[in-house]
């Protein structure tokens, strides 16, 4: 497949550079890692493809602090499923997220900063990672932090993603992710994640997050109340589960009704939840 509008490719020597490249290019540079979605998505007019694939953004490491796991943003997700730091991060439940995105031959280029930058409504990326509590560290003339859920739905022309950090929680804490979708490699109708931290025997944490719905995956907060101080019987599951459907903004498209989308998320909240239930039991793989 050609792109017409490309007009030059630049491959700068540093994140600086890029960003520089960027700015200047009065919205027509744009990013390019991957490609992936340069080609499902080609320019209308001409533009500047800024190549930021060379540049030391590749890294997959723990932390000085060990407190996360830092990806690099140009990492691919094939990369990141075969990190021996991932393979048994909270019971391999990213490894089997990135299993299910996509084709293998798109994972070979699809990098984890790009799936972030695109951000599409039925991510799977961002459903989990929301979850788990990620952050992103950016850079926009200056290193920072923030949250994932601060991250814009579109890429920006003044700042880069440089890594995407995954906290380390203790044994405590469990995760657990469904998606739902009509073959393996079509997009989620609907996917959700839940993330439990439970203290003797209490909830202390809950993070109940539902994408696909078809908004961009975000954070349930009636249903994570509903959750904090239980102790993640039946009842607080049943709970919320009710409370998830009730404040969720469910809505018909091409892809599935409302009504099919309540079903399908009373039903994916349960199933993580159980999951995350019988995972904070058994405790957390230790790091390979």
């Amino acid at each position: 497949m050609g792109l017409p509008h490309v007009t030059s490719i630049v491959r700068p020597s540093s994140v600086e550079a890029a960003l520089n490249l960027l700015k200047n290019g009065n919205g027509a540079a744009r990013l390019l890692a991957g490609g992936v979605d340069i080609v499902r998505q080609p320019p209308s007019g001409d533009i500047t493809l800024v190549d930021v694939s060379a540049l030391p953004l590749r890294d997959i490491a723990v932390t000085e602090d060990g407190q996360a796991i830092s990806i690099g943003a140009t990492a691919t997700l094939t990369e990141i499923m075969e990190s021996k730091l991932i393979v048994n991060l909270y019971h391999g439940e990213l490894i089997a997220m990135l299993g299910r995105v996509a084709s293998p031959l798109l994972r070979n280029l699809a990098t984890i900063g790009g799936s972030i930058g695109s951000s599409h409504p039925w991510s799977d990326i961002h459903c989990l990672l929301l979850a788990l509590g990620a952050k992103v560290e950016v850079y926009d003339g200056s290193y920072r932090t923030v949250d994932l859920a601060d991250i814009a739905p579109r890429p920006r022309q003044d700042q880069l993603f440089t890594r995407v950090l995954i906290p380390i929680h203790g044994n405590g804490t469990a995760v657990a992710f469904e998606t739902f979708s009509l073959t393996k490699f079509d997009v989620a109708m609907l996917n959700c994640a839940c993330s439990i931290s439970i203290v003797a025997g209490k909830v202390v944490a809950a993070r109940v997050v539902a994408g696909g719905t078809p908004a961009r995956a975000s954070r349930i907060h009636a249903a994570e109340e509903r959750l904090l101080g239980t102790e993640l019987d039946a009842a607080s599951i049943q709970h919320a589960t009710d409370a998830a459907v009730s404040d969720t903004g469910l809505r018909d498209d091409v892809r599935a009704s409302a009504e099919y989308r309540r079903v399908l998320l009373k039903t994916g909240i349960r199933r993580c939840l159980l999951r995350a239930r019988a995972r904070t039991a058994l405790g957390s793989k230790p790091l390979s």
